[in-house]
């Protein structure tokens, strides 16, 4: 049994506070000094607002109207077939630049020349045999499709209206939510949509198919580019292909 003079003083007042760990009595902490600091609101007016935003645009309705629109603008005459490409690659470019700037669209940044020049030989690679073996057929399409077009306004349009139009919508917008095969599908039904009503398919049934199949494969690519080397390479293979199979065959068909 210890005696009262070996107590250590100390402990004595050590075990006399109350443990830190134990619950405090509600009352007491509410009647303390400290006081709680009112909880901050989620921020509604940021990020909240701009993924709202982002949900609410809905390309896949766009691409409805867009298609709806290419079957509508069949009814002009047929020597206006150049009209209506025009205008169906102007709407689409214009809601594409719309989305970009003002909602989701995909920026295209920075890029290194590999990415660049991967989309060149991809482009290459899909186009070169097909304009060394195909060049009279391709010509002739090309001049079917575009014929009542100068050389300089089908260039124009090639190089800057197509491309921008279908790789900023399809590739930007579309590929953001898609895989990169089914974001071509729906590419391909554009396109098929787009030319065959000038290619007079009813009397011509194998250019159709084979128009149709080149088409699918070009819309492959493009996909597969912009999902492997980024959105400026696949924009960049897109204008390669245009000019190889469109626009060299173009210019050859007409002696120029």
């Amino acid at each position: 049994m210890s005696r009262p003079e070996d107590l250590d003083p100390a402990e004595e007042i050590e075990d006399s506070l109350p443990d830190s760990d134990e619950a405090q009595d509600p009352e007491l902490a509410d009647s303390g000094h400290e006081t709680d600091l009112p909880q901050a609101e989620p921020d509604v007016d940021g990020d909240d607002l701009s993924a709202g935003a982002a949900r609410r645009n809905d390309p896949l309705f766009a691409l409805l109207l867009l298609l709806a629109l290419s079957i509508g603008l069949t009814a002009l005459p047929a020597g206006q077939h150049d009209l209506r490409l025009v205008l169906l690659w102007l709407a689409m470019s214009g809601y594409s630049v719309a989305n970009w700037l003002l909602a989701d669209g995909e920026r295209i940044n920075v890029e290194t020349l590999e990415n660049l020049a991967w989309g060149l030989t991809l482009a290459l690679v899909l186009s070169g045999p097909l304009l060394v073996f195909g060049e009279n057929t391709l010509g002739a399409i090309s001049l079917r499709m575009f014929g009542g077009l100068r050389s300089s306004s089908l260039l124009a349009l090639l190089i800057f209206v197509k491309p921008l139009a279908e790789t900023l919508f399809f590739r930007g917008l579309l590929q953001q939510r898609f895989v990169f095969w089914l974001t071509s599908l729906m590419a391909s039904l554009w396109s098929i949509l787009l030319y065959l009503p000038g290619l007079d398919v009813s009397r011509f049934p194998a250019i159709g198919l084979i128009v149709s199949i080149a088409l699918l494969m070009m819309n492959l690519l493009y996909s597969y580019v912009r999902q492997r080397n980024g959105l400026a390479a696949a924009w960049l293979c897109q204008i390669a292909v245009n000019l190889m199979l469109i626009f060299l065959p173009f210019v050859a068909s007409q002696g120029y």
